[in-house]
């Protein structure tokens, strides 16, 4: 994993939209991180924490088999 220390410690300003374009992406399908990071073409440590924060605001959940899933 990536901690908060370490990202910002990076040069990189994260995507804002990435959000948006991840949960577009999960109202086809259920996808995992990479899936998603390989569509969206973003550096995983933005993709852990977009992810990070839709699950935090209860807007996708994670399945058992690491699937990424809208509620």
């Amino acid at each position: 994993g990536v901690c908060s220390v370490c990202v910002a410690k990076t040069n990189s300003k994260p995507d804002e939209k990435l959000p948006e374009k991840i949960l577009s992406l999960l109202k086809n399908r259920e996808m995992d991180s990479r899936e998603i990071q390989k569509i969206t073409e973003s550096p995983e440590t933005d993709i852990i924490f977009a992810l990070r924060d839709l699950l935090e605001n209860d807007l996708i959940s994670v399945k058992p088999n690491n699937q990424y899933a809208l509620k």
